[in-house]
């Protein structure tokens, strides 16, 4: 079943002594969680930081095992685990990979903006068996992509045309839930942005119309970004 406590209950920390100060429960949940959400295993993370300056980076590798370690002894996992669970069985055992690859043949991933390096991991895995002609269909708009306390980035869309070239993109330009001038002036903050999806897969660019007309006397101020 999920394990989830309070970072200050973990039975690891009982006599543990940190020895950097900013390596403590609070924070160590949020270092655990995200590298889970990259799919960056104990193993993977060790070798990572070879060669690292960083001294509390190999304190958070211990713990991360130790933490690890401890909950395998229960027979417990965590949230981020549920995923990383399946990315490590597929790498163990490929006749399961195979069973499910030859399963699932199409894939429909909603909301693409907001999956992790580990959610897409799992998708790449799958659909592999079936190289560039693989069946799978995103939806999703890097521009709305919320999600980064959980691993999600623009990165992730970017990477998916680095991996199915052959895909098709589609750029809906029609909008139904917004004024024409909301559309304008998230548009023109978007372009404030450093990185943008059009920058690296231009087909993907679009300037969202509205075919309902903004109420008289409707105003938005610019705002100010630096």
């Amino acid at each position: 079943m999920p394990f989830r406590l309070p970072p200050s209950r973990w039975p690891i920390w009982n006599g543990w002594k940190f020895s950097n100060k900013f390596l403590k429960p609070t924070t160590l949940i949020i270092y655990i969680q995200d590298l889970k959400r990259e799919a960056v295993t104990p193993e993977k993370l060790k070798t990572l930081i070879k060669g690292e300056k960083d001294k509390k980076l190999p304190e958070l590798l211990k713990i991360y095992q130790a933490y690890q370690k401890a909950i395998a002894e229960r027979g417990r996992y965590d949230f981020e685990d549920m995923i990383n669970l399946v990315i490590e069985a597929f790498a163990k055992n490929k006749n399961l990979l195979t069973t499910y690859q030859e399963r699932l043949q199409y894939f429909l991933i909603d909301e693409y903006q907001d999956t992790n390096s580990g959610q897409n991991q799992v998708i790449n895995l799958l659909a592999r068996f079936w190289g560039q002609e693989a069946n799978v269909f995103v939806v999703g708009d890097p521009s709305q992509s919320i999600y980064r306390f959980q691993g999600a980035s623009l990165e992730n869309a970017i990477e998916f045309t680095k991996t199915y070239p052959k895909a098709k993109v589609i750029a809906l330009e029609q909008n139904y839930r917004s004024h024409q001038i909301i559309l304008d002036a998230a548009h023109d903050l978007i372009q404030k942005n450093k990185l943008k999806i059009e920058d690296v897969v231009p087909t993907a660019k679009a300037r969202l119309q509205s075919p309902t007309q903004s109420p008289a006397g409707l105003k938005i101020k610019p705002a100010s970004i630096n």
